[in-house]
């Protein structure tokens, strides 16, 4: 490392750094090997003639940078600042219209179970085309709809589930994919007012539908 003294580049472990009292005070200190310096200083005192004030000037730099050196060895060590951890909003937990004495599963999975019978059915089927959903409706008037078909389906389903229990993919088999998704909300919707119970077959994943107890009790 060279430091630029009087117009030329001067090492740092030149023994004339000494006698630049500016660059001394800019310089690191611990860059600074004294020793060596102070000893190419003898020789050259030694071997040419030095004007005696150079040499005042010279160990007044030298003096300069071991009380440098000596301050930083007692300066305190400052702590990190401790990072304040961002606070993190947890939402509520989604209540779905399952009873927890029956079903002890998240609503993921019930999505997930569903969308493995959608895909078993249609791997089944073979299906090379998909039918195209129509999304562009208005959720007020869909929801009435599914409101204006919940007695149907009720009735529909109290008569199949005489067996005791059915399984959501038989329920929609044959069905296009918008029946199956309206068949779902359906399904749902009869869960939450207490007309059906829901759990999730643990092997076959398919959700398994049953009258509610105090329906099958009736």
């Amino acid at each position: 490392m060279r430091r630029q003294v009087r117009g030329k580049a001067i090492a740092i472990d030149d023994w004339k750094i000494l006698l630049d009292v500016v660059t001394i005070s800019k310089i690191d200190p611990w860059k600074v090997d004294l020793v060596k310096l102070l000893q190419r200083l003898e020789d050259a005192i030694l071997r040419l003639e030095i004007n005696v004030r150079l040499a005042g000037v010279a160990v007044q730099s030298a003096a300069q940078i071991h009380l440098a050196k000596s301050k930083r060895l007692f300066e305190p060590i400052r702590p990190e600042t401790p990072q304040e951890k961002p606070s993190l909003i947890v939402p509520p937990p989604i209540e779905i219209p399952v009873k927890s004495s029956i079903l002890a599963t998240t609503l993921l999975d019930v999505v997930n179970a569903l969308r493995s019978v959608i895909l078993g059915l249609e791997e089944a089927k073979k299906e090379t085309k998909f039918e195209q959903i129509n999304i562009d409706i208005k959720l007020d008037d869909y929801l009435l709809k599914i409101e204006e078909e919940f007695d149907s389906f009720i009735a529909q389903l109290d008569s199949m589930l005489g067996e005791g229990v059915i399984t959501f993919s038989r329920l929609v088999s044959g069905m296009s994919r918008a029946e199956r998704a309206k068949v779902f909300i359906l399904m749902l919707f009869a869960a939450s007012r207490g007309f059906v119970e829901l759990y999730q077959d643990e092997e076959t994943l398919d959700i398994v539908i049953a009258k509610a107890r105090q329906n099958a009790q009736a």
